[in-house]
């Protein structure tokens, strides 16, 4: 059944096709994932009859998916150093030489993640996993997931959240890498208990939280340092954090937060945490760490992946 019929069936329903078709880039979506200023791209416009964006019903400027893929291609050029003068002028095919052959140089983040949301958008499996594996394989996982998985799924998620993608995007690219991260779990060798081990550690994140990447990052961290953990997953309540410490003891408690569904505030939460399970070290991670207000005894709260990293290799 093609779209007309459907749409004469349903008339209220919105299908793929359409969501697809309404993707819309203003000027400060491509300056949040390109890092160059509207201003700039003002400045290219005139000087060099750069791209200029079309003009929607109400007079803002948008570009549209194939013309922000040509501006993620032109702005890696551009912070891997080539001049602007020249790369503008290139044709397609040329652009893309450029593109391949700094595959082979020391490429700047940027670029790795211009690439990732490119193939995002386009949802190509195959580009996404061939820059991933690449990155991996220069870079090494930690740093890969530190300086450029990370910094991407704040893109990415930019764009979900002002509604110029589809959940379906970011579900495309969060399935991948989660993949990729159970993959290098899976290769590390098995903890063996030393004098060293300092109890178990429970990871979880709190109930209505979801986002379990990096969730599983510090499972792999635990893992790759020989730290004794228990994956209990995301979005879990506080009876189901008791049932675990009655039955298995663990002496931390360590959680991560994106987003704040707990319908109270961090400091209540952590203080519900510290209350009722007293003797247990609790260690926060994510970005809502930086709304903790108080401080609390046994608490440790990281604020970036690099404190994650630091913290757990310790």
């Amino acid at each position: 059944m093609g779209d007309s019929s459907r749409k004469k069936l349903f008339p209220n329903c919105r299908f793929v096709t359409d969501i697809c078709s309404m993707d819309k880039f203003n000027i400060r979506d491509v300056e949040n994932l390109t890092g160059i200023k509207a201003h700039t791209f003002r400045i290219w416009e005139r000087r060099y009859n750069f791209l200029k964006p079309k003009r929607g019903e109400s007079s803002h400027r948008y570009y549209d998916n194939e013309e922000l893929k040509y501006i993620l291609k032109i702005s890696s050029l551009y912070h891997n150093g080539h001049k602007i003068s020249q790369i503008v002028k290139a044709p397609q095919e040329k652009i893309d030489e450029l593109i391949n052959a700094g595959q082979q140089k020391q490429e700047m983040p940027h670029s790795y993640i211009n690439r990732l949301i490119a193939a995002s958008i386009d949802f190509d499996e195959a580009s996404f996993d061939a820059t991933l594996t690449m990155i991996i394989e220069r870079f090494g996982f930690d740093h890969c997931l530190c300086h450029i998985i990370y910094p991407y799924l704040e893109k990415i998620g930019l764009l979900w959240v002002t509604n110029n993608i589809i959940p379906a995007q970011e579900h495309f690219a969060s399935n991948l890498v989660r993949n990729k991260m159970i993959a290098m779990i899976d290769r590390l060798k098995p903890i063996v208990e030393t004098n060293h081990n300092e109890g178990v550690t429970l990871l979880f994140s709190p109930e209505g939280e979801v986002h379990e990447l990096p969730l599983l990052f510090a499972a792999y961290l635990h893992k790759k340092n020989n730290k004794r953990f228990i994956y209990y997953g995301t979005n879990i309540s506080i009876r189901e954090i008791a049932e675990v410490c009655v039955k298995f003891n663990p002496a931390t408690l360590y959680f991560h937060l994106v987003t704040n569904f707990t319908k109270t505030s961090i400091d209540d939460y952590l203080n519900e945490l510290s209350s009722k399970f007293p003797g247990k070290k609790i260690v926060m991670s994510g970005p809502l760490s930086g709304l903790v207000k108080n401080c609390f005894p046994r608490c440790t709260i990281l604020r970036s992946p690099e404190e994650n990293m630091q913290y757990i290799s310790a």
